[in-house]
């Protein structure tokens, strides 16, 4: 004779899962779009409100958010950063650097070459790189709101 140990799966209604996780997939994606926004409203200054405006959450599927950064080149360029680049395409166009002495010298502009570079040479931007927190952050989170939907089972 043998001892046998019968294990038997709960049952629970596949389509109020399909619900409740469709429902978490929107409070993870809300809740980590809030998250981006305040962590760059803590972070940034000039660019904080159009770099807030351009953090997006898409509904791909039941399944599936996405988040990111849509319609701004400057909330790109402050994330990703941007490469040292030759300003005299805008000095052609009347466009100056920014001189905290308030004096431009189209000839001779020093406000970039003072760290190292060419007069009219913009250093370029490392980039915030605020993207890779927010990623950790919502894990976090969506482990939280499936672990509630699955409990409500």
């Amino acid at each position: 004779m043998y001892a046998n140990i019968k294990i038997t799966a709960p049952k629970f209604n596949l389509g109020a899962f399909e619900h409740k996780l469709n429902r978490s997939m929107i409070k993870i994606g809300r809740e980590g779009r809030d998250f981006w926004r305040t962590l760059a409203g803590q972070r940034l200054k000039s660019s904080r409100v159009e770099y807030q405006r351009a953090v997006k959450v898409f509904k791909d599927s039941p399944t599936s958010v996405t988040l990111g950064l849509t319609g701004s080149w400057l909330a790109s360029a402050v994330e990703d950063g941007t490469p040292a680049y030759n300003m005299t395409i805008h000095k052609n166009h009347g466009i100056a650097p920014l001189n905290l002495k308030r004096v431009i010298r189209f000839d001779n502009p020093t406000v970039f070459a003072k760290q190292g570079g060419k007069p009219w040479e913009h250093p370029g931007f490392k980039g915030v790189h605020i993207r890779d927190e927010v990623a950790e952050e919502v894990k976090k989170i969506a482990i939280r709101y499936i672990n509630e939907a699955l409990d409500e089972l």
